[in-house]
């Protein structure tokens, strides 16, 4: 097993490649199974082996998605763009042009989806908090694409596992719901009465106690519950 020392500067050179890698360096494709993979190219003395990561740092099944950017103002700008969970970080390039610059929207379209940033959480220079919007009412419902990276060691894999199957790190995905009340910042829940009620406690769920509880239902909740709401 790799050392703290060593796995954390395996960690930082692969941040290095990743920010390389968003500029046309790695490459998202697809094995012999199907599965999503990442190929980095780590540039070395005696050769250029290639570090093959399972499933990939950016939302979607490839880097590269047609949307556009919004900004307060209102002005919206098509390109393709690259959402990279890892960095929080959204690259893009003009339909008319191959080069990439990185954006700071306020909002932005991705596959047809709205996806809008939380004003009041900074993560850093070039990286904002974005969520998609799943009901855009008066109180929202959002969710939050997260995906974190793990280094793997190859020595560690068993004699019965085959070549194809071993890799040098995987991206694991997951999904967060978020309410999100008018002038607050988003609050993060679970799909239970309880954990929502803390956050909205006149939100009419008595109808759901006996069954479980989904996006949907919960949608349709929220959507009478800001028909009754005396905010503007």
């Amino acid at each position: 097993m790799y050392s703290t020392i060593g796995k954390s500067v395996l960690i930082a050179l692969l941040v290095i490649l990743q920010a390389r890698g968003q500029a046309g360096h790695g490459k998202v494709t697809t094995d012999a199974k199907g599965r999503i993979i990442t190929l980095y190219e780590f540039r070395r003395n005696n050769g250029n082996p290639i570090r093959t990561y399972l499933g990939s740092p950016f939302l979607g099944n490839t880097e590269w998605h047609p949307g556009a950017l919004i900004y307060r103002n209102q002005q919206t700008l098509p390109v393709e763009m690259s959402y990279n969970l890892i960095f929080n970080q959204i690259q893009c390039r003009l339909p008319d042009s191959s080069k990439v610059f990185t954006a700071l929207p306020d909002e932005f379209i991705f596959e047809g989806e709205h996806f809008i940033n939380d004003p009041f959480k900074t993560l850093g220079s070039n990286q904002v908090s974005y969520y998609q919007t799943v009901y855009d009412g008066k109180t929202k419902l959002l969710r939050k694409w997260r995906r974190k990276f793990d280094l793997i060691n190859r020595s560690l894999y068993g004699m019965k596992v085959s070549f194809d199957d071993m890799f040098d790190g995987k991206y694991t995905s997951w999904e967060e719901l978020y309410l999100q009340k008018k002038g607050q910042s988003p609050t993060f829940i679970t799909l239970d009465i309880p954990a929502i009620k803390k956050v909205l406690p006149d939100l009419p769920l008595d109808d759901y106690k006996t069954e479980k509880l989904t996006e949907s239902t919960l949608i349709t909740a929220l959507s009478r519950y800001d028909a009754f709401s005396k905010e503007p």
